[in-house]
């Protein structure tokens, strides 16, 4: 069986691990195409957070290149991915999320009620969880790098189509459509929601948005054939 993801993956992947050759085919493809923005020192916070490794990535880029002092403030990841690309930069993120916008914030806000929080990510974001927590902190934005959807993607024939944002959903179905031998999965509820918006309803969603609970849910739901 033939499964297409959204993203690049890591040779040690848990999803790489969990779905391998013969029995399973992984076709991959980041849809967008991701550039930096030099952005300025960031301005006061008590919180930055990071809703992607991306975010990650070029904040700390831009730092380096600038020979910035880093500010001090408390460290802040939506789920475990996130905050181990963090902890490659020697930070301990002082809080870590479940990886879901709506449950992070609500358990966000025992840490940074009234507070600064400035989130630190892609300039096209969705940031479901900053909408929620507004009610309860500051919140402001910091765009480190641009999101772009690339002008040609190519069609995918797989079995199942797995889309790990909405913007990489959005990507793909502005030039195609769903075949009608093809299942869909969406990492999470933003990314669902989008694919709703496409007209798609009958999609898979697992209980974390990791790549381990992804591949659990094909092996529950797939057989090769």
């Amino acid at each position: 069986m033939k499964i297409f993801i959204s993203r690049i993956l890591q040779p040690d992947s848990d999803f790489l691990r969990a779905l391998s050759p013969p029995l399973w085919e992984i076709e991959q493809g980041n849809l967008l195409e991701l550039t930096a923005i030099p952005f300025p020192y960031p301005p006061a916070s008590d919180w930055i957070f990071f809703s992607s490794k991306n975010g990650v990535a070029f904040f700390f880029q831009r730092f380096e290149t600038q020979y910035w002092t880093l500010p001090t403030v408390h460290w802040a990841c939506i789920g475990n991915a996130t905050a181990e690309s963090l902890q490659l930069y020697g930070i301990v993120p002082d809080f870590i999320g479940t990886g879901d916008p709506t449950s992070t914030a609500t358990t966000f806000r025992e840490f940074a009620e009234n507070q600064l929080v400035l989130f630190a990510g892609a300039r096209n974001a969705r940031e479901t969880l900053l909408q929620n927590l507004a009610l309860y902190a500051t919140c402001s934005q910091l765009a480190v790098y641009d999101n772009q959807v690339k002008t040609q993607v190519s069609a995918s024939n797989a079995d199942v189509l797995v889309f790990t944002s909405p913007l990489n959903a959005s990507a793909y179905f502005s030039q195609h459509r769903l075949l009608p031998h093809q299942k869909l999965m969406a990492i999470g509820a933003s990314t669902a929601g989008c694919l709703n918006e496409w007209g798609y309803q009958d999609l898979l969603i697992p209980e974390q948005p990791s790549e381990t609970a992804l591949a659990a849910l094909i092996l529950a739901h797939f057989r090769p054939k």
